[in-house]
């Protein structure tokens, strides 16, 4: 059953289509989100790529897609009918413990045959028998803490990467490990003992994006996590390694699209 309901923060999707790729090496535009991402594969023949991580989706795979992983599918085959379920959510509107769990959850699951597959086709019943879109809304979003609460005690269901591209993985790790002590290129060279086309040429093999907008991109997520753990605005900058105040409100506007006090523990 088709729907597409969007509010707020929130996504809830069912779809089943023939994609055609937007170029030549079948793979759609790579991004990423503000937001959490489900994407339950159903059906259809494609790959799928989180990070320097890469999946030959199986039917039945739920990828977890936390905020600023980069992503995208890889259709092997348009004609082949591509169906799924996507939800987006903000981790802000989730209770503290639950927020906590999906922080650690892994990117890819098989769910085949599983109570938490069955949790994700109730979201068709709330389609069918809640007209009212509004009233199914509010139904999806209570449903959603079900399917997380499987999901976090799921961890059996953990599939592991088919491509992992190391020499990227090891320019991520060090980001990640070294996130506020990265300012400038020159930071993240030295660090990785790299020339500038070096580091530019490796980790080009994995992302379409500019290192240092990966950097700024890491920064603002965490900005994000701690202001939904109580920190206060005033402390981000330090914390997240921006250089001022000003440059991490700008930053923060730009992909969250609202101002960092707008932003907190609920």
């Amino acid at each position: 059953m088709a729907f597409d309901i969007r509010r707020d923060n929130y996504t809830f999707k069912h779809s089943r289509s023939f994609e055609e790729p937007d170029n030549e090496t079948g793979s759609f535009q790579e991004h990423f989100h503000s937001l959490y991402e489900l994407l339950y594969f159903i059906d259809g023949v494609a790959d799928y790529k989180i990070r320097h991580t890469q999946y030959s989706l199986q039917p039945h795979t739920l990828l977890v897609v936390k905020p600023g992983e980069l992503h995208h599918v890889l259709i092997k085959s348009a004609k082949v009918p591509y169906e799924r379920f996507v939800v987006r959510f903000d981790e802000s509107d989730l209770p503290g413990g639950l927020r906590k769990l999906i922080r650690r959850l892994d990117s890819v699951y098989s769910i085949r045959d599983t109570p938490l597959s069955e949790e994700f086709f109730r979201l068709d019943g709330y389609r069918k028998t809640l007209p009212d879109e509004e009233a199914c809304f509010y139904a999806m979003r209570w449903q959603l803490n079900i399917i997380l609460t499987y999901l976090c005690v799921s961890q059996d269901l953990r599939r592991k990467a088919d491509i992992v591209n190391r020499d990227v993985h090891q320019i991520t790790d060090y980001i990640e490990q070294h996130l506020t002590d990265i300012h400038t290129m020159e930071d993240l060279c030295t660090g990785l003992h790299m020339s500038r086309s070096g580091l530019h040429r490796i980790f080009s093999t994995g992302f379409d994006m500019p290192v240092m907008r990966y950097v700024r991109t890491q920064k603002v997520t965490l900005a994000h996590t701690l202001l939904n753990d109580g920190y206060p605005p005033t402390e981000i900058p330090a914390r997240c390694g921006f250089n001022d105040y000003s440059s991490f409100y700008r930053a923060y506007r730009e992909l969250y699209k609202t101002s960092p006090s707008g932003t907190g523990r609920r």
